[in-house]
C-alpha cells in the first residue's frame, strides 16, 4: 500500500489513521459511492480517486 501511496505523489497515513484505503482496479466508467458509518449517522465525505502508473 505505501508503494502505490508514493507512486502517485498522496501522502501517507500513519499508523494510527482513522481512514481506510483500498487499491482496486477499476474500469472507466462512471461510479456512484454510497458511503455508511456502522451506525449510519451523518457526516462528511472525501473521496480520492488515483491512477496508477
Amino acid at each position: 500500500m505505501r508503494e502505490a501511496f508514493t507512486q502517485v505523489i498522496a501522502s501517507q497515513q500513519d499508523e494510527e489513521s482513522k481512514e481506510a484505503t483500498m487499491v482496486r482496479e477499476l474500469q472507466p466508467i462512471l461510479y456512484t459511492v454510497i458511503v455508511n458509518d456502522f451506525k449510519y449517522t451523518s457526516g462528511i465525505v472525501l473521496i480520492e480517486i488515483f491512477e496508477l502508473p
